[in-house]
């Protein structure tokens, strides 16, 4: 039942009790005879037949606010499914944080000079960019430019790791290549010095004397 049929069936109630409350009035109004002894038992089938009839229009009438109630929660719990979804949409398609935003949104509440506010915007600013340079950059350059000893003396590389997305198995893995190429290059060198090398003059480079 729409909520329109429901407005129709109330005024229709409405207009069926008037009725018979204005019929009920001017039947008591009326001075009537004492009742016989045989009147009795259809006094008391009609009584009956009203409650029964009373009863059944209290039954209908539970029925149909029970069905409005679970529509009106339906509608409702509809509605809020369709904010939540707007609210996520909007959530998923918001453009990142600028320097500035996440330098405000991290001083939210307290009062500080100037000079650390340019200092925390120019933080984000580098960030930003060297995460861009090492999402384009194909070699592990800049990865050993930010894992140094001074980064490591102030407790930093974890931070650097998590900020830039640098994993602990390529560091190792680019470390212990950079060594080996070292050490390789440090061989090389020692075995062409003239004082260590070993390299003789060939069969063809030499004078033989009788």
């Amino acid at each position: 039942m729409t909520e329109r049929e429901h407005r129709k069936k109330k005024q229709y109630w409405r207009a069926t009790q008037r009725q018979y409350r204005q019929n009920k009035k001017q039947i008591d109004g009326f001075i009537t005879p004492p009742m016989s002894p045989d009147s009795e038992p259809a006094q008391s089938a009609e009584t009956e037949r009203k409650r029964r009839g009373r009863k059944k229009v209290k039954r209908d009438r539970s029925a149909v606010y029970r069905r409005l109630e679970l529509q009106n929660k339906t509608r409702l719990l509809n509605m809020y499914k369709k904010r939540l979804e707007r609210a996520n949409k909007r959530t998923k398609e918001q453009a990142p944080d600028t320097p500035r935003t996440k330098t405000a949104k991290l001083l939210a509440g307290r009062s500080v000079s100037r000079n650390v506010k340019k200092t925390l915007i120019f933080h984000h600013c580098l960030t930003a960019e060297i995460r861009k340079k090492l999402r384009k950059n194909k070699d592990k350059s800049c990865r050993r430019i930010l894992m140094n000893k001074m980064m490591g003396k102030y407790k930093m590389v974890r931070r650097i790791k998590q900020q830039f997305g640098i994993r602990k198995r390529n560091d190792k893995k680019t470390f212990r290549k950079s060594c080996m190429e070292a050490v390789a290059q440090n061989v090389k060198e020692l075995l062409e010095r003239d004082d260590s090398s070993r390299v003789a003059a060939g069969k063809k480079m030499t004078i033989t004397r009788n």
